[in-house]
């Protein structure tokens, strides 16, 4: 299968959080040519400023549950209809408006909430730690990415493995801990 054939390969959605195993599959994924994935690495590496504003956008329209104001399934199309396969933050947060907007697709989710904490307490939010000095940078970019980070996926961490439960069928919903392999 050539890199970038769309129409062949089934869309694959991955929930699981970061530290949950997304670079790995990130990886596994592309070395098999499936490719390009959308993942919050993908952002940074283009700085793609937009796409954090657009994230924060759609993530105040779920959270204010009036008529979807920000969180519509057009926005995610827009955003994932490119990508083969979705991992991590940002999109990982809407499980409900993924699987809305793709019923057909195959979706993944880790499930070990005492070893994700641990290791986000060991990682991510040492390194948000770091980047708080991007509120006095003067990129555009660091400022998104930061304002996204603590409005946020903060809120979210708690929330996410009932939330995907909830809103995937189980038929369609495989959990998988990135010890298996």
């Amino acid at each position: 299968m050539a890199a970038n054939d769309f129409n062949k390969i089934p869309k694959i959605i991955g929930l699981g959080l970061g530290r949950t195993g997304t670079s790995s599959l990130l990886f596994a994924f592309e070395s098999i040519c499936i490719k390009p994935a959308y993942h919050v690495t993908s952002i940074i590496k283009r700085k793609a400023k937009g796409e954090f504003d657009q994230w924060r956008k759609i993530a105040l329209g779920v959270l204010t549950i009036l008529a979807l104001k920000g969180g519509t399934v057009e926005e995610i199309l827009k955003l994932l209809d490119p990508y083969p396969v979705v991992l991590d933050y940002p999109a990982a947060m809407y499980p409900e408006l993924l699987y809305e907007a793709y019923p057909r697709c195959e979706i993944y989710s880790g499930n070990d909430s005492a070893k994700w904490a641990l290791s986000v307490q060991n990682t991510f939010k040492k390194r948000r730690e770091q980047y708080k000095t991007s509120l006095n940078s003067p990129d555009p970019f660091w400022k998104a990415w930061y304002a996204f980070v603590t409005e946020i996926i903060d809120e979210e961490f708690v929330k996410h493995t009932e939330k995907v439960k909830k809103a995937v069928p189980a038929d369609k919903l495989h959990i998988y801990e990135v010890n298996e392999g």
